[in-house]
């Protein structure tokens, strides 16, 4: 699974990294798995990114 995450904080260009994360195992009867082709950035989250809103490295965003 890819996905994007931060391991500091300064201008969003520079510090997001895509990185290759766990793959995802077989989903349980009531569970399932979602492909997501893409998804925005949040204005927040780039004050996140910045490091001018509270969060700690490392960060994933859309998952805080």
């Amino acid at each position: 699974m890819h996905h994007v995450e931060l391991k500091s904080f300064e201008l969003p260009w520079e510090v997001c990294k895509m990185v290759d994360g766990p793959e995802l195992g077989s989903p349980s009867a009531d569970e399932v798995n979602l492909r997501i082709e893409a998804a925005p950035i949040n204005p927040a989250e780039i004050l996140i990114m910045e490091g001018k809103y509270a969060s700690n490295p490392p960060y994933l965003p859309g998952l805080a």
